[in-house]
C-alpha cells in the first residue's frame, strides 16, 4: 500500500513520527509545531507533508486536533473495531466517489 503511494522523504518522515505517537484505535495527537520541532522541519513543510498523507489516504482528520492512521497501514486496538473502521472508511469513500 505505502510502496505504491510514492511518498517523498518529508511525508515518510512525518508518517514515521505519527506512527511512533499512535495511540489506541490509531488516534494520533501531535501538533504540527511539535512535528516540526522533532524533525527539524519548517511549519509549511509539515503542513504540506500532512496534506500529502491525507490525500494519499494514509491519515484521516480526527476530532480535537488529532489524526487517525488508516487501518490499512496498521492498527492498535481490538480487531472488531478495526473492521468497523475499515467498513466506515469504505462506505465514506463510496459516498465521495458517487458525488
Amino acid at each position: 500500500y505505502l510502496a505504491k503511494s510514492n511518498l517523498k522523504s518529508e511525508a515518510l518522515n512525518v508518517l514515521l513520527l505519527l506512527i511512533s505517537r499512535m495511540d489506541y484505535e490509531n488516534i494520533i495527537r501531535v501538533s504540527q509545531k511539535e512535528i516540526g520541532d522533532v524533525l527539524g522541519m519548517k511549519k509549511q513543510n509539515v503542513s504540506r507533508a500532512m496534506k500529502t498523507l491525507r490525500d494519499a489516504g494514509v491519515i484521516d482528520p480526527g476530532e480535537f486536533h488529532a489524526v487517525r492512521l488508516s487501518p490499512d497501514i496498521g492498527w492498535k486496538g481490538k480487531v472488531s473495531n478495526m473492521r468497523k473502521q475499515q467498513s466506515k472508511l469504505m462506505k465514506d469513500s463510496m459516498l465521495h466517489s458517487t458525488h
